[in-house]
């Protein structure tokens, strides 16, 4: 079929009874054998970053009763979920059976993605998986009926950590400033007090002291007048 170019066909003979004829049928499969090969390579490469990458990488099935969301099912995992999450052989288990006291915040940001199909990027903590916080980016994964989500994720707690210590030092930091300025407001109040409360008694001392010259003074001055004039 070189006038056609490279194509697949697919053959199928068989000979006639009656006749000395064989009676050929030829349908090309270019097209599926080549959207087949293609898939092919592109589970390949899937496979390939699946199982490479550092990031911990799940699909999982998200549980109902009723419109809540209450459990997920681990249906696929990667070799980093294992670190990441310390979680063994979770592939068919339910969260809940593996952490029982798994957050609630877990099944309400997985059942919100499963019934709307919206992904979501968040950050958010994990007590009960050994104290970690993850770094998640969530989308749904096949026919919504299905409620599946696939899940990225990255522990981050020794950031996480970092972050929250910075921000209780930077917070006691505050407080120190804060207590010191208001020592220095109460030790400036106490100056002015200190100061009014001299210039008052110095005022009074001067006072005084003007009183008592006034007094001597009219005391010389009434002296003088009532004493006799002596004649010569």
């Amino acid at each position: 079929f070189e006038s056609i170019g490279r194509r697949i066909m697919l053959l199928n003979a068989r000979r006639l009874d009656h006749v000395e004829r064989i009676l050929l049928a030829i349908d090309d499969i270019s097209e599926g054998q080549y959207h087949e090969q293609e898939l092919r390579e592109s589970e390949a490469r899937y496979r390939i970053l699946f199982e490479s990458i550092d990031a911990g990488f799940c699909v999982i099935e998200v549980l109902f009763d009723g419109d809540e969301a209450i459990d997920y099912r681990f249906v696929e995992t990667n070799p980093a979920f294992k670190e990441q999450t310390g979680l063994q052989d979770a592939v068919g288990k339910r969260i809940r059976a593996l952490v029982p006291q798994h957050e609630a915040h877990w099944f309400e940001i997985y059942g919100q993605i499963a019934r709307s199909g919206e992904a979501q990027r968040f950050t958010q903590e994990a007590r009960h998986l050994g104290n970690r916080w993850y770094e998640v980016y969530a989308y749904r994964v096949g026919r919504p009926e299905e409620r599946k989500v696939a899940v990225l994720f990255t522990d981050i707690s020794r950031r996480k950590r970092a972050e929250l210590a910075l921000l209780e030092l930077t917070e006691q930091l505050e407080e120190r400033v804060e207590e010191r300025t208001e020592q220095v407001r109460k030790l400036a109040a106490q100056l002015t007090m200190a100061e009014h409360e001299e210039r008052a008694r110095i005022s009074q001392i001067l006072h005084d002291d003007l009183q008592q010259q006034l007094y001597s003074m009219q005391t010389v001055s009434y002296t003088h007048l009532t004493l006799p004039t002596k004649r010569i």
